[in-house]
């Protein structure tokens, strides 16, 4: 049984070919014997399986070997034919315009920058190859690098700083920029050329310059913006508070006058003659009078000498038919005079039917 199984192992999976079988194939088939007639098969067969452990190899295994070598020998002419693409390195001049764009904060370029930068690395011999590309993909690799260094680091130590920002321009200059800059800090592109023309610089370094300044007085404005103010000590807000003026002493009522008494009115003259009273008193309106002009008006009652109660032969205005046979309700409050008059002048259609009212409770 286990016999059976050790051969059935060997036939399915035979061992692979020697060195010295090897080289017997390999030499049919640099001498061009790439597909191999019935004959030349069995010649070959031959000579494999007369080497030691080597009685396993058949008819059909040179069948695939050979399969194998032409495919192999197909793809090696085809790449053969095809011109190698040479990979064109930057050269050191271009690679310096790259990294003193760098340097002067240029981290990622914009289109116009890119195209500016392009322009420049073309000029130079040997670089004419150079595209928008290509320097979008150098500043890309720049980036990742020094955030591998910057991660790196950041290990070591607590803190890393951003790395300083270096211009090549003289004292003069840079006293030259921050006058133009406190004057205009957010210069349009035009703007920007004109200074780049007085300074005699490159329009590249002016940019990179004012961008750095830009983002330096925006973290002074938000720190600024965000700084904890100063609160008032309790001292402070006390004598403020006391100085304030309260509710009671701002609110200014309008003064009125007081009530005149009935001896006031009296003393005016206003008393009828041949009555019995001996003090004028006012008429009030009663709510039923009161803006009710447009109804239709009855004679008012006149007290006469005798007692006897007559109608008052001129009408009252403001009183309602209903309203005059009812005895008029004197209000609590008597309105209040003009007081640049010395006199009150009173309704006498009012003071009609108080007195009829008056008289009639008497009588």
């Amino acid at each position: 049984m286990e016999s059976s199984t050790s051969s059935s192992s060997e036939s399915t999976y035979p061992p692979k070919l020697t060195p010295e079988r090897l080289k017997i194939l390999r030499d049919a088939f640099y001498i061009g014997l790439q597909m191999p007639t019935k004959e030349e098969k069995e010649s070959l067969l031959e000579r494999i399986t007369s080497l030691p452990n080597c009685e396993h190899y058949t008819y059909k295994s040179p069948n695939g070997w050979f399969k194998n070598n032409r495919k192999a020998a197909r793809q090696y002419a085809q790449n053969a034919l095809q011109p190698s693409r040479k990979r064109l390195r930057l050269t050191s001049k271009g690679l310096e315009i790259l990294h003193d764009a760098y340097k002067r904060g240029i981290r990622t370029p914009t289109s116009t920058q890119r195209e500016r930068l392009v322009k420049r690395i073309t000029a130079l011999p040997g670089c004419g190859h150079y595209t928008n590309k290509n320097v979008a993909g150098w500043f890309k690799d720049k980036r990742r690098k020094e955030h591998v260094t910057v991660t790196a680091s950041s290990s070591s130590s607590s803190s890393s700083s951003a790395p300083t920002q270096k211009f090549s321009f003289t004292p003069s200059d840079e006293e030259t920029l921050h006058t133009l800059f406190a004057n205009s800090p957010y210069p349009s592109k035009d703007l920007v050329s004109v200074w780049a023309e007085l300074l005699d610089a490159h329009l590249d370094d002016v940019e990179a310059w004012i961008f750095a300044e830009q983002q330096a007085l925006e973290q002074s404005t938000h720190k600024r913006q965000h700084s904890p103010g100063t609160w008032p000590s309790a001292s402070e807000s006390t004598a403020a508070l006391s100085q304030c003026p309260s509710p009671v002493s701002q609110s200014h009522y309008p003064h009125l006058p007081p009530p005149l008494s009935i001896s006031q009115y009296s003393s005016e003259g206003w008393q009828q003659p041949g009555t019995d009273l001996d003090a004028k008193f006012v008429c009030l309106p009663t709510p039923l009078s009161i803006g009710t002009s447009s109804r239709s008006s009855s004679p008012a009652l006149q007290d006469s000498s005798d007692g006897a109660v007559s109608p008052c032969p001129r009408t009252c205005t403001d009183a309602t038919s209903e309203s005059s046979k009812l005895p008029a309700v004197p209000s609590s409050t008597p309105p209040s005079p003009n007081p640049t008059d010395t006199k009150v002048e009173v309704s006498e259609g009012f003071h009609s039917i108080f007195a009829s009212s008056m008289a009639h409770l008497i009588g």
